[in-house]
């Protein structure tokens, strides 16, 4: 199953991180996940002008659960 979907992270100031992750392996059900990549797209305050690329994988659990692990290098311009 091939994944993508945009998102937007907002921290406790309101400052926004945008990114797009993009997953080739497993699915979505409970026992799921698979490994995948985040490319952060840029923000506003703080994280504005900032890209870069996240390695992440997910475990889906019962209950509409999930574990990400995520591990990030970005830049500012």
């Amino acid at each position: 199953m091939d994944l993508e979907g945009p998102g937007v992270t907002t921290d406790s100031s309101g400052d926004k991180w945008f990114w797009v992750a993009r997953r080739k392996a497993g699915d979505q059900e409970a026992g799921g996940g698979g490994a995948g990549r985040q490319e952060i797209a840029g923000g506003t305050g703080r994280y504005e002008g900032t890209t870069g690329t996240c390695e992440y994988t997910v475990d889906y659990l019962a209950n509409n659960r999930l574990i990400a692990q995520v591990s990030c290098e970005w830049q500012r311009d």
